[in-house]
């Protein structure tokens, strides 16, 4: 599917989730290649953060070696991961069933990620997820002017380097 062929609404969202990623991603200190909002058929992805880290994106990074990270550097990969919904929520006030769907791979790689933390039960991973989600929250709301300007960059253009992602941040 291409962008054209998307309603507005759902580019709009598609926008502000990888705006979320990306802002999130750049606190933490992550570097990244692009951001884009086009589709990846083959990976099955509506868009997606590129870490540059093996030009990998963000899902593939969390699951393969980056160095060999730290407990808090699997906490704030869990942040980042939850940053795409919580954008989505913040700008809309709410989020609908639609968007936890389509943020699916999201969660899951949230609560797996959780579990790598030694949160193997179902009510402490749910809990760590939680904060994890409040502190993107948090983060996000700090930067809601960049998360606009992003998310308006990304409709109109589809795809931005790290560099200009980072222009319109700071």
């Amino acid at each position: 599917m291409t962008i054209k062929k998307r309603h507005p609404k759902v580019i709009e969202r598609f926008a502000y989730h990888e705006a979320g990623h990306s802002i999130v991603a750049h606190h933490f200190g992550f570097e990244f290649a692009h951001v884009t909002i086009l589709p990846n058929e083959e990976k099955g992805s509506e868009g997606e953060t590129l870490l540059v880290h093996r030009a990998q994106s963000l899902h593939e990074a969390l699951l393969t070696s980056l160095g060999v990270p730290n407990r808090t550097r699997l906490e704030q990969m869990l942040v980042v991961l939850m940053a795409g919904i919580e954008s989505v929520k913040l700008v809309r006030k709410r989020t609908n069933l639609n968007h936890y769907l389509e943020a699916t791979s999201d969660i899951e790689k949230a609560h797996g990620l959780a579990k790598q933390l030694g949160h193997t039960g179902d009510v402490d991973r749910y809990f760590e997820v939680a904060k994890a989600a409040v502190e993107a929250s948090n983060i996000l709301k700090s930067k809601r002017a960049a998360l606009d300007a992003i998310a308006d960059a990304l409709i109109k253009h589809t795809t931005l380097s790290a560099s200009e992602v980072v222009g319109l941040i700071e």
